[in-house]
């Protein structure tokens, strides 16, 4: 019995000594010979836990470190060696402030006194950062909010640069970068914060690309063309388009600073928007406001009705116009808006001799159609066969006019052209199927045969002195004496232009290898006669 009593009481005084190595005794004093307590410098927040350090005390052969939460009791964590002066708490939780305090142990074995307030560190882990992205205004950065935070400061840097601080105390889970400069990498670092705590902090890297400027949206001949601005930094561009109330669809990732639609149906209105793509497939913002227009085809202008004083000019209609714009020029000249019109024809009056050209775009609002630049001639068929005539002059080959002239299913005489031919016949024939009237203006590679068609037609003037209208067919005779009237095989061939002052004017092919105009008295020596195509 009394062995028994002996072995309950060491057992009950061994666990007095455990729990006093394990706390501290809040009512000590000091003693002769006890170590001071160590002054405690930091505790801060480090990625794996708080970091605790303090100063070295003189004589001390080691260190104990405690830790307490809010007012509970001091726990020992760790026992450390002399040479140790920081330790490492990883048994935290973020949100929760934790204080700590460190006890010198002396030469007798015996630790001395401790700062009894210590020193407090709230746990604050890094915010997740949710996104980083272009917005309207900047750069918009999104994280999830972290316990014990209060606010956060977001810092930011260019990669091989020093982090420098744009927003010191954010209360709330986003922030709009509006000073990033586009085409430039950054680097941004969101940090959890507690009145003067602070966390850990996280990073991501974002290339920014600016909003690229919607300039137009117009209709062109083969679709509706969008152009924007040019955006620094900026890889290529991705290209959008949607239907009012629609879903924005991706046409086309370009390089350049403008695209082509050539989807586009005729009479839909359609919104376009561009955003600019970096290399590391980073993009702008996306304007969804965009830019509008309604696709517009170019009117087909048909052959106008065309008397001495007035052009009568139709086209066809065009899905999705309201009205068409009629345009007028002079050759050379540019174009004026003549009128206006909900139909499809517009008659023009002018002074006899004038020569005009005519285009038509279809509208609807503001959005306008393109337009056949080279539109149609109050010219009559003369006038026609006169202006594409000279159209050719300074040409030096026969091809283009050899190239036309086989494209007859049956030639006459069955023969078809050479380029090393003689190529007169073969240039006034080419007009002639170039505006549809082989009818009335006969095909031929020789200028004799030429003669018999226009003889078979009725349209054969012999008489020399004859004075020509523009369009009208001159032969020539090299063999011409001068002497009364020539009826020999004729070598040459050409279009009369004009007639002025007594003298004809003549748009021929291959004189001197080339498209050229040769100027001749009426009734002069070497003209054969005339084939008069009945207009």
């Amino acid at each position: 019995m009394k062995h028994r009593k002996l072995f309950f009481g060491i057992i009950l005084f061994c666990a007095l000594l455990l729990s006093a190595s394990l706390s501290i005794n809040t009512e000590e004093t000091y003693a002769a010979g006890q170590l001071g307590a160590p002054v405690l410098v930091s505790a801060e927040n480090t990625s794996s836990g708080i970091t605790v350090t303090w100063q070295s005390v003189s004589g001390a052969k080691g260190y104990r470190i405690y830790r307490r939460i809010g007012g509970g009791s001091w726990t020992r964590l760790a026992t450390l060696s002399a040479s140790a002066l920081t330790y490492k708490d990883t048994s935290v939780e973020s949100g929760v402030t934790y204080t700590y305090t460190v006890r010198a142990k002396g030469a007798d074995g015996v630790y001395g006194l401790h700062d009894k307030k210590g020193i407090s560190c709230l746990r604050l882990e890094g915010p997740v950062i949710d996104s980083v992205a272009a917005c309207a205004t900047g750069v918009k950065i999104k994280w999830s909010p972290q316990a014990g935070a209060d606010s956060y400061r977001i810092y930011r840097k260019v990669p091989g640069g020093k982090y420098s601080t744009i927003a010191k105390s954010v209360t709330g889970t986003s922030y709009t970068d509006t000073t990033a400069v586009s085409g430039t990498t950054y680097i941004y670092a969101v940090r959890s914060k507690n009145g003067s705590f602070y966390g850990l902090f996280t990073t991501s890297t974002y290339i920014y690309l600016a909003q690229p400027e919607l300039i137009s949206a117009s209709n062109a001949t083969s679709g509706i063309t969008v152009k924007w601005g040019e955006v620094s930094g900026a890889a290529s561009y991705r290209v959008y388009r949607k239907v009012d109330g629609g879903s924005w669809k991706c046409l086309a990732t370009v390089m350049g600073n403008s695209y082509t639609d050539t989807t586009a149906s005729g009479g839909t209105q359609y919104i376009y928007t561009v955003r600019a793509k970096a290399k590391d497939g980073s993009l702008s913002y996306t304007n969804t406001t965009g830019i509008s227009c309604k696709r517009l085809t170019n009117p087909v202008l048909l052959t106008p009705a065309v008397t001495a004083t007035t052009a009568t000019i139709k086209w066809n209609a065009v899905a999705g116009a309201e009205k068409y714009r009629i345009y007028r020029k002079t050759e050379g000249g540019s174009w004026s808006k003549l009128a206006d019109t909900t139909k499809l024809s517009y008659k023009d009056t002018f002074a006899e001799g004038s020569v005009y050209y005519y285009t038509v775009r279809a509208f609807s609002g503001s959005d306008f159609s393109y337009f056949d630049k080279k539109g149609v001639s109050s010219l009559n068929m003369p006038g026609r066969v006169v202006e594409l005539a000279k159209s050719y002059l300074g040409t030096t080959s026969s091809k283009p006019f050899v190239d036309i002239y086989n494209t007859q299913k049956n030639p006459p005489r069955g023969s078809y052209a050479s380029y090393s031919d003689p190529w007169c016949a073969c240039f006034v024939s080419a007009i002639a199927i170039k505006l549809g009237i082989t009818d009335i203006m006969p095909t031929e590679l020789s200028c004799g045969y030429m003669i018999e068609r226009y003889k078979s037609l009725g349209r054969w003037v012999e008489n020399d002195a004859y004075v020509p209208s523009p369009g009208d067919v001159i032969f020539y005779c090299w063999d011409d004496s001068g002497w009364g009237d020539c009826t020999e095989w004729p070598g040459h061939v050409g279009i009369v232009e004009k007639v002025v002052d007594g003298y004809i004017y003549v748009i021929e092919g291959n004189k001197s290898d080339a498209v050229g105009r040769r100027i001749i008295e009426i009734n002069g020596q070497y003209i054969r006669g005339f084939g008069r195509p009945k207009y």
